[in-house]
Order: C-alpha cells, then structure tokens, then sequence
C-alpha cells in the first residue's frame, strides 16, 4: 500500500497535506504508527517531501504546505 500511496503522491503533489499526529490512533488499537515516518522509508516520498513546510496544528492533524504554494 506504500508504494500506491506514494506514487500518487509523485503524480498529484499536493499543495496541503494532512497527518493525522496523534500518538494512539484508535484503529491502531494502542500500537504506536506514524505515517509521515512510515512514507519517509521510501526514498522518492522523501525527496519530495523536503519541499514541504510544517504550517501548524489542530486537532492531533498536523499540516503542511508545499513551498510556494
């Protein structure tokens, strides 16, 4: 599923993005899981994503925007 998120992401290069931050996500059932570290794994999401900028925080959602944007 990683690899068909992040192609996606390579294909439409959001403007915003939303991460949901918070430490126990209930359909985690207690497990820890960070998705933005989880999508870092892969080399091209991390090449794009050094174009994206932390804009702020509600909610447990972090935000973020792409530079220029």
């Amino acid at each position: 599923s990683r690899n068909a998120n992040v192609a996606d992401f390579l294909r439409v290069k959001p403007q915003v993005v939303f991460i949901d931050a918070r430490i126990n996500k209930p359909y985690f059932h207690g497990v820890q899981f960070s998705y933005l570290d989880f999508f870092k794994e892969d080399k091209r999401f991390s090449e794009l994503w050094k174009k994206y900028k932390y804009v702020g925080e509600t909610m447990g959602v972090k935000v973020y925007r792409r530079k220029g944007c």
